[in-house]
């Protein structure tokens, strides 16, 4: 195979592990067999009022100057043993809103790989997505090694993190969204990469008027 094909919601998807017998053969139908790794992007829900915090969602109502968490589940492909090296990347695109907080925390099967990812502020115009920061590790095989864990197909990799909801904040049904991508090695038998589809979440919050008035004539609501 000389070049990826696109599957549903990527750009592009993998190199395919693929070997056939075709001698004596006019005609050969082949069918790859590509695996691609999956991931998602949620944030919790705080109610001040109750003291209760959501489970992970997709949309979230915070106050400003909240500290918003936010959760990335990345899943490896059913065909990563095939790999030697493997990079992952997230490309991640905050509103104006929003302000990382720079305390980043990845887990996988419970252990974890903090050190192994680095974090990067990034210029919009330095990113095809118009990124706001990069997540990543070279070589995510290597680095888990190191701290002793073995990664195997299927396994999550979980990143949270947590942004301030900040006074650049839109109000209302506009919202503040924060969207993600993330790039993965593609091919088992050298370089590439490819991206999963985007996923977005969105952070509300709101402004509330109060007119305080006093009882005047005949009842009438007069304002203060």
């Amino acid at each position: 195979e000389t070049k990826t094909g696109s599957a549903e919601g990527f750009d592009e998807d993998t190199y395919s592990l693929v070997i056939l017998d075709t001698a004596g053969q006019d005609e050969v139908k082949i069918e790859t067999k590509e695996e691609l790794p999956t991931s998602q992007k949620k944030v919790k829900d705080a109610n001040d009022t109750e003291g209760t915090v959501t489970d992970w969602q997709d949309s979230a109502d915070h106050d400003i100057g909240d500290k918003v968490p936010f959760q990335i589940i990345f899943t490896l492909p059913s065909d990563f043993a095939e790999y030697e090296e493997y990079f992952v990347g997230i490309h991640d695109v905050q509103a104006e809103g929003l302000t990382y907080n720079n305390d980043l925390v990845v887990t996988v099967n419970g252990k974890s790989l903090t050190d192994a990812f680095t974090y990067s502020a990034v210029n919009a115009g330095d990113c095809k997505n118009g990124c706001t920061f990069h997540i990543q590790c070279a070589d995510i095989i290597a680095a888990a090694k190191a701290k002793g864990v073995t990664l195997a197909a299927n396994d999550e990799i979980v990143f949270e993190y947590t942004s301030t909801l900040n006074e650049n904040a839109k109000l209302g049904a506009t919202g503040n969204p924060n969207e993600m991508t993330i790039e993965f090695s593609n091919n088992p038998y050298g370089d590439g990469t490819s991206e999963t589809p985007k996923d977005k979440v969105i952070v509300f919050t709101y402004k509330v008027n109060v007119d305080k008035v006093t009882e005047g004539e005949n009842g009438a609501n007069v304002p203060l």
